[in-house]
């Protein structure tokens, strides 16, 4: 996870898996590796995603970010 910008960011291994704005995902960390997860009692909203091209090594990896709910 990042916080370079106004909403935390999570890196997800890019496996064809759209996620679209608004949303709703919970994150599980599990082995060390975050992982966004549909959910509609999550606790974040999708806000947007995009490829991570700043991330050279290994498999292909989305950008996705989030904001947490208020509930």
């Amino acid at each position: 996870m990042t916080h370079d910008g106004p909403y935390p960011s999570f890196y997800v291994p890019d496996e064809g898996v759209p996620y679209l704005p608004g949303q709703v995902v919970r994150v599980e960390h599990a082995s060390g590796q975050g992982r966004v997860i549909k959910d509609e009692y999550g606790d974040y909203e999708v806000i947007d995603y995009r490829h991570a091209t700043e991330v050279a090594d290994g498999p292909p990896m989305l950008r996705v970010n989030l904001r947490r709910l208020r509930r």
